[in-house]
Formats: structure tokens, sequence, C-alpha cells
């Protein structure tokens, strides 16, 4: 299986190595909508505004390994 990677503009990681940016723990929700709508599993609009274990726990029902693959 393939899981995907963010990586910056020249291919290094997206990462504290690579002085990536620290996400705002303010915008938790909407942080995990970023990274789900980064990997293609696109939430829809009643969870988007929801909380962190809303869009956890939508996700976690939604996600299957072969979205990877």
């Amino acid at each position: 299986m393939h899981l995907p990677l963010v990586t910056l503009a020249d291919g290094r990681k997206f990462s504290k190595q690579n002085y990536a940016p620290a996400l705002d723990n303010n915008c938790a929700a909407s942080n995990l909508n970023a990274a789900l709508g980064y990997l293609n599993i696109h939430v829809p609009a009643e969870i988007v505004h929801s909380g962190v274990n809303e869009v956890l726990h939508w996700a976690t029902e939604k996600w299957h390994a072969k979205h990877f693959c």
C-alpha cells in the first residue's frame, strides 16, 4: 500500500525537519478537513462545520485503504 506524502514544491517532505509551519491547534477541525481533502476524501458540508470529534468519527467510518492503492 502506498500512503500519500505531502511534499514541498522542491519535492522535500513537508515536515518540521524541513521547516514546515506549525498547525494551529485552535483550528483542529479545519486542519483535519484540509488533510482529508488532500487525501481526496470529500467531507460533506454538514460535517465540515462540526467539531473535531464529529470530523474524526465521520472520517474513521469513511476511511478505507482503497483510497491509497
